[in-house]
């Protein structure tokens, strides 16, 4: 016996929660909605750039009904770990939860343990596999599989310090609306606080800027703020295409260079990966001139058209 619960590819990826609830929710219909409602304003928390919504992502998604369990819960009342999993699979629900992927080959993590957060979606009883999926090789989010013993193993070796939960998810579809009124707020501070306050911790170039200089120093880049901010700006310009398409902006107010700040970011993405290969300073010199005129450019688009 198998069965696997639907996974959708998400819209966003650069950490497990976002990549885990786009998986999930994908398929409901109303869930786009929901993605344009959200992801508009940015965070710094924790010496790294989020979206704003990070915190309490999970809680917040209105088609997710979460069930926080224990390893000690689970011990009482399953006699394995896989048991619990078939279990929770066969009741429709995901787990959301902590492994060390060190002992999941396919995962294709080091040796060394390293704890990640991990979404089980699936199993084979037959073929004794356990479906999950995160971002593995290289950080791309993909779909993978383990054995019964690989995902036992995985569950067992973990880190108390890194344990974020065991979360039992299940997934109920809801009519869901644009919010014009949110996301103008929102549209707002990100605009006023995040793009225009330079110089101010709240804004996130500057800071940015400044992370770069000290992480160059020790030869290095947190390239995961060059996956955010990359999409962020996908996620802004497909929301000002539906917002035109829904009639949420004027169709006289142009955006079409929008493309060129997606554009940007990428290549801002491609030099950082260049930079931790090379180790040429002159290339950071060029991601910050080019962070400055995506913040000046993209300021300059935005209030044309909600200013």
């Amino acid at each position: 016996m198998s069965k696997k619960l639907s996974i959708s590819t998400p819209y966003i990826t650069t950490y497990p929660p976002y990549a885990n609830i786009f998986s999930m929710i994908g398929s409901c219909k109303d869930s786009m909605n929901w993605f344009y409602n959200n992801f508009v304003d940015l965070k710094i928390e924790d010496d790294t750039i989020f979206f704003a919504e990070h915190p309490t992502l999970f809680g917040s998604c209105p088609w997710l009904s979460i069930e926080k369990l224990t390893r000690e819960q689970i011990q009482l009342e399953w006699d394995s770990f896989v048991h619990f999993v078939i279990d929770c699979i066969d009741a429709g629900c995901y787990l959301d939860l902590t492994l060390d992927q060190s002992q999941i080959p396919n995962a294709k993590r080091t040796k060394s343990p390293f704890f990640h957060e991990t979404l089980i979606f699936g199993y084979n009883r037959s073929q004794e596999l356990i479906y999950i999926a995160d971002n593995f090789r290289r950080g791309a989010y993909q779909t993978t599989e383990c054995t019964f013993l690989e995902i036992s193993r995985a569950y067992a070796h973990f880190k108390p310090d890194s344990y974020l939960g065991i979360n039992k998810i299940s997934v109920t579809e809801i009519d869901y609306n644009f919010d014009l009124e949110f996301v103008m707020k929102s549209m707002s501070s990100y605009m006023n606080y995040r793009l225009n306050c330079i110089h101010d911790a709240s804004d996130v170039y500057s800071f940015w800027n400044n992370k770069i200089i000290r992480y160059s120093e020790r030869n290095t880049l947190d390239i995961r703020d060059f996956h955010l901010l990359w999409s962020h700006k996908k996620c802004m310009l497909d929301r000002l295409d539906y917002m035109r398409e829904n009639g949420h902006l004027d169709k006289e107010r142009k955006y079409d260079d929008y493309i060129e700040i997606v554009n940007q970011s990428l290549i801002q993405l491609n030099f950082a990966l260049k930079y931790l290969v090379t180790k040429d300073h002159k290339i950071v010199d060029r991601i910050i001139c080019g962070n400055n005129q995506i913040r000046s450019k993209e300021l300059a688009i935005l209030e044309r058209l909600f200013k």
